[in-house]
């Protein structure tokens, strides 16, 4: 016993309800798992195995047990919908020892009840998926009382609730979809089958092991063959009727697969393969005997049903087999992750005990598949979602008959429903969203019904009232034929009232959407769906059939509007309508950030037909590339509607880093390579197939595991995530076991899986998963998997944060050990940068003035200068004019700064020029608006010339003197003097202001500076040598031997040493006499100061060959050296340098 419930998996079973009596009843439904407690490559509704563990411990040491029958407070049940799978595991091990250690409360059960309810107990807590039992009538009420407080203590401690508001089991991988399914809302497809005959089914809720003997049992009711295909049995059409209700009334589709391999139902885990077993396998064999269990079936990714073939319950096949059809469509249910709910009251089919009194699934078991499954026009084509415009749901409307859809949802906060239909301008469109309930229009006032609570204890004969009018507050919108404008929303109403747009025209022709969400609450929210179009009345239609830009602000004028830019646009509209228009107003409205100077215009009349063209001006913000949506909001007696201008900002440029359509070779081309591992086969350039003829590059599909990978060369990242990764690829692979995946290396890091990355996949996204047990290197990842019929397109475009990286990518094939099928075909790689640039706001700008002459004896009358700009601007700009010409600052009455400010296109200053009351004579100006400015740009006129009077300058003489000096080592200026007397001036040597003082000539230039006077005066200054002055006292300086290097007496003493030691040049016996001092350490010379321009010096030799200052010192009256060596000599050295 404690072997067989060691292997026990989560079971539904139905019971019959023959009667209303308590015996019927079960509480609380099983666990509901949410998707992200399933672990990727394990069945989210199996259990694992109890080893030799605490729960078997526990009830192995229990042979009597009781329960409290205490309810769970409903604090602790909401507190345990929080809790990880870990905590809740734990939590119900606690409440089971609860139960097992209250010995007594059942003494009264039969001892076989008391193993069997301890072992119930058991599996409740221990298993994720328990099985729950539904008691048929007659059952003694003790026994059905002690088994449901059983469920319901531990059901409450798991944190199950109301049933509606829980998240069940979702199939994680299925033979269509493959793995990674396991998203609450997201729809699946589901094969089926019906096993053979003699098909092993275990015992799954206790009961012995049997062989199928299902089809046997339904020939012996129905007729037929037990051995012949389902399809051709009499009963075949009650299960397909079933499966195509479900899927008519949810997003799941199910696909019948007419292949059974007739491997075992263990444990309900065995995945279902195509071509092979369903994902839902259908069996009976014997179960508890007549009545009690009429069928049971697994939790997701089980999904397998076993019919009790003993039960004479089938027999009745009266209404079309209802009995058998809601058996069935029940447990398909649980095979969904649904559980039981109560109350019963033969309201819901996944009541505890069945109900005859309607046919298969109701509105509450509706509203729980479409919570998980999402509802029937989500599944469209090859989509899955409608939850964006372009993978919206394309309805087909016949106009002037309204068209509807019963109880469609959105199946939690994140859920958007967009569904698409065409339409012209001369359609009007009524829409409805009512929020569903399954007892109107029985009861028009009372929406609520009772769902199955916690509280519902121990009868499941109570419930909470709940509202499914109400769990989401919905919104309705028209979007235009962009996808993304809306042209219309239905005013708010409360939750649960309808949402209605009433007679609304279509503002343009083509494809529409409608567009249905909810609140911030995660929960589903059924409504219906009303959709009429009819044509509308006849009326005026306006169009935009031109637009042109008139003018720019901007300097660059790149005839395309920049952010901020002010442009004067012209909006061509076109009467398309069958009315005439009369008093026709535009109105211009943009988003915030915009600036509308002239935003309305008066068309007049337009006729049917006619045309006309009025100019707004305006500046938009925003950065190069945006979309900016400009509204022209259109009104005439009897007519109003809006239409949409959009706008782009700046200019867009591609530059494409990347090309290859592999056409260039029969090899792979530069840059590019492969490489395999296993038994991998070598990427090739191919023929065999291509997007771009004739080649592309192809790695086959082989049998062995092995990889092929095809890797790029390197590439960089463009700015601002405008770069994009484009291929086209075909792939023909066997499904979920050998795939692709497009992986990628960021400045030559780690590969990463670029698809499922910080980058944007725009198209061509991975179409399902590699199965975790294949024996793939890319095992339970997603990747391009199955096969295609033609070339698909991939983009993907690369986040802004890589901008700048170099980057590589490669297409990795994986394959198995199984089966081969073609391989895969990769062609037109393209990757591209797009940089979106825009011109500065840096408007043209003029000038202007007013008048030519100003005046200082008339300072009154002054000059208006104008600073303008074609047209106004969106932000202030200020100008410092340039200034140049004799008329300096001060000459004007104010600084030379002109403003102009926003939505202005001129601003004035007005100069007058300064009464100084000097005689300056006649000035000039020239104002220019500078150049190379970041913030305008000069545009002409760009400046004005003008004349300043002023009282004529008087001539004055200036007269130089002291022009020939000598040498004294102090500077030597003129003496200048004017007449009159008393007037500045400025005087210049050799174009220096700085006085001279060594000897030399030079030029002197004298001007008057005083305003009012005009005068100047030139000559040289000529700085004579002190030598020179000196060797004039005794001979012509001409002479040439008055030179400072002549020697006038010829006493071998040069001029310029009879001048630098005082002797007389012209007397041989005149000589000059140097005074060597010699002491102990030291030899010395000492010698007279010298005269003005004499400079002396010293060196010293040991040899007389070689001079040197080194060591030599100067000291007070001469010089001297240190006495080192057998000798050393030190000489003086003369020059004249003034």
């Amino acid at each position: 016993m404690l072997t067989l419930f060691a292997l026990l998996t989560f079971v539904g079973l139905v019971f019959r309800n023959d009667t209303q009596s308590e015996a019927g009843l079960t509480p609380l439904p099983s666990k509901a798992i949410r998707s992200s407690d399933a672990r990727p490559g394990q069945a989210s509704g199996t259990t694992a195995p109890i080893e030799d563990s605490e729960s078997a411990a526990r009830v192995a040491g229990h042979a009597t047990m009781a329960a409290t029958g205490l309810p769970v407070p409903l604090s602790e049940q909401l507190a345990a919908r929080e809790l990880s799978p870990e905590q809740r595991r734990a939590r119900k091990l606690e409440v089971l020892d609860r139960i097992l250690g209250d010995a007594g409360s059942f003494a009264d059960l039969p001892p076989e009840h008391r193993v069997s309810l301890a072992m119930y107990a058991g599996q409740l807590a221990t298993s994720d998926t328990p099985a729950i039992r539904c008691w048929a009538p007659g059952t003694p009420e003790k026994i059905v009382r002690a088994y449901r407080r059983v469920e319901h203590q531990i059901g409450s401690v798991a944190g199950l609730g109301l049933k509606a508001l829980q998240v069940g089991p979702h199939w994680f991988r299925t033979a269509t979809n493959g793995s990674g399914q396991n998203t609450q809302g997201l729809p699946v497809t589901l094969t089926w089958s019906i096993v053979p005959d003699g098909t092993p089914v275990s015992g799954g809720v206790g009961e012995p092991a049997a062989n199928s003997t299902l089809r046997a049992r339904l020939a012996e009711i129905y007729g037929g063959s037990a051995a012949g295909d389902p399809r051709d049995q009499p009963w075949f059409a009650v299960f397909q009727a079933t499966f195509d209700n479900l899927a008519a009334n949810s997003g799941l589709r199910f696909v019948y697969e007419p292949a059974d391999d007739g491997t075992g139902i263990a444990d309900g885990s065995l995945p279902g393969a195509l071509g092979l077993r369903g994902d839902i396998r259908v069996s009976g064999h014997p179960i508890d005997g007549n009545s009690n269990t009429l069928a049971y079936a697994y939790f997701p990714d089980g999904g397998d049903i076993v019919i009790d073939t003993d039960d004479t319950f089938y027999n009745t096949i009266s209404n079309n087999s209802i009995r058998l059809r809601n058996v069935i469509e029940h447990e398909i249910g649980h095979s969904l992750g649904l559980d039981h709910v109560c109350p019963i009251n033969n309201t819901k089919l996944m009541e505890p005990s069945l109900s005859t009194s309607f046919r298969g699934s109701q509105f509450d078991d509706i509203y729980s598949h479409q919570r998980n499954y999402g509802d029937p026009l989500e599944v469209h084509g090859s989509l899955r979602t409608n939850d964006i415009p372009a993978n919206a749901t394309a309805l087909a409307l016949t106009t002037g008959s309204q068209a509807s859809w019963q109880w469609l949802s959105i199946d939690d906060n994140s859920d958007i429903d967009h569904y698409s239909f065409s339409g012209t301008r001369d359609h009007q469109v009524t829409v409805r969203i009512i929020p569903s309930d399954p007892v109107l229009p029985n009861d028009p006032v009372n929406d609520t019904y009772l769902e199955g609570s916690p509280t519902a204890y121990p009868n499941c004969d109570g419930g909470t009232p709940f509202d499914p009018t109400t769990q989401q507050d919905l919104v309705l919108d028209l979007l235009g034929t962009n996808g993304s404008t809306v042209v219309a929303t239905a005013p708010s109403q409360a939750a649960g009232v309808t949402e209605e747009i009433v007679t609304f025209r279509l503002p343009a022709d083509g494809t529409h959407f409608i567009r249905v969400r909810g609140g911030t609450t995660d929960r589903a929210q059924l409504y219906r769906m009303e959709v009429l179009r009819v044509d509308a009345p006849p009326a005026p239609r306006m169009a935009v059939t031109a637009t042109r830009l008139d003018a720019e602000s901007n300097s660059g004028t790149n005839g395309v509007p920049d952010p901020g830019e002010t442009v004067r646009y012209g909006f061509t509209l076109t009467n398309e309508g069958d009315l005439t228009a009369s008093g026709l107003v535009a109105t211009l409205s943009a988003p915030p950030g915009s600036t509308l100077f002239a935003p309305t215009a008066n068309y007049g009349t337009l006729a049917p037909g006619a045309s006309d063209e009025r100019q707004f001006t305006f500046a938009v913000g925003g950065a190069p590339g945006d979309t900016v949506n400009l509204q022209l909001s259109l009104a005439a007696p009897g007519y109003a509607e809006v239409l949409s201008l959009p706008l782009t900002l700046g200019t867009t440029t591609t530059a494409v880093l990347l090309d290859e359509n592999f056409d260039g070779s029969s090899i792979l081309p530069a840059g590019w390579s492969q490489s395999v591992s296993g038994a991998g086969s070598p990427w090739v350039i191919s023929t065999n197939r291509s997007n771009s003829t004739p080649n592309s590059a192809f790695s086959p599909s082989v049998s062995p595991n092995g990889e092929a990978l095809l890797v790029s060369p390197a590439v960089g990242v463009g700015p601002d995530g405008g770069t994009v990764l484009e291929f086209s690829h075909r792939y023909l692979l066997e499904s979920s076991r050998d795939g692709g995946v497009l992986e990628a290396s960021r400045n030559g890091g780690a590969w990463f899986d670029l698809m499922n990355s910080a980058a944007t996949v725009e198209a061509g996204d991975y179409n399902g998963s590699i199965s975790f047990g294949s024996s793939s290197a890319i095992r339970g990842r997603q990747a391009w998997t199955g096969s295609v019929a033609a070339f698909v397109t991939s983009r993907v475009r690369m986040p802004a944060a890589w901008a700048g990286e170099s980057i590589v990518f490669r297409w990795r094939l994986a394959h198995n050990s199984a089966t081969t099928v073609t391989g895969w075909n990769v062609d037109d790689v393209k990757f591209s940068s797009t940089v979106k640039t825009a011109d500065p706001f840096r408007p043209l700008l003029s000038l202007a003035a007013s008048g030519t002459q100003l005046s200082e004896q008339t300072p009154g009358t002054g000059v208006t200068l104008t600073l303008s700009t074609p047209l106004p601007l969106a932000s202030d700009v200020t100008v410092i004019l340039g200034r140049s010409g004799s008329a300096g600052a001060a000459d004007f009455s104010v600084p030379l700064t002109m403003p102009l400010p926003a939505g202005q296109t001129s601003s004035n200053l007005e100069i007058f020029a300064i009464a100084d009351g000097l005689a300056e004579g006649p000035e000039s100006a020239t104002l220019s608006i500078p150049a190379n400015q970041s913030g305008y740009a000069p545009a002409a006129p760009a400046s004005v010339s003008l004349a300043i009077e002023d009282l004529p300058v008087q001539p004055a003489s200036i007269t130089l003197s002291n022009l020939v000096v000598t040498f004294d080592g102090f500077a030597k200026p003129v003496t200048v003097i004017t007449d009159p007397a008393g007037i500045g001036v400025s005087v210049t040597y050799d174009g220096s202001p700085v006085v001279p003082s060594n000897a030399g000539s030079y030029a002197v230039s004298a001007t008057v500076t005083s305003p009012g006077y005009s005068g100047s005066a030139s000559g040289t200054l000529v700085i004579r040598s002190a030598y020179t002055a000196w060797i004039s006292t005794f001979t012509d300086p001409a002479d040439p031997d008055a030179a400072a290097s002549g020697d006038l007496d010829g006493d071998g003493w040069d001029n310029a040493g009879e001048y630098a030691f005082g002797t007389l040049p012209n007397n041989p016996s005149s000589l000059p006499r140097l005074q060597p001092v010699l002491t102990a350490t030291t030899m010395r010379l000492m010698v007279p100061p010298p005269p003005l321009g004499i400079v002396f010096s010293a060196e010293t030799s040991a040899g007389l060959q070689s001079w040197t200052t080194d060591g030599v010192q100067a000291i007070p009256g001469g010089y001297e050296v240190p006495r080192v060596g057998s000798k050393r000599f030190l000489r003086i050295v003369y020059e004249v340098v003034n």
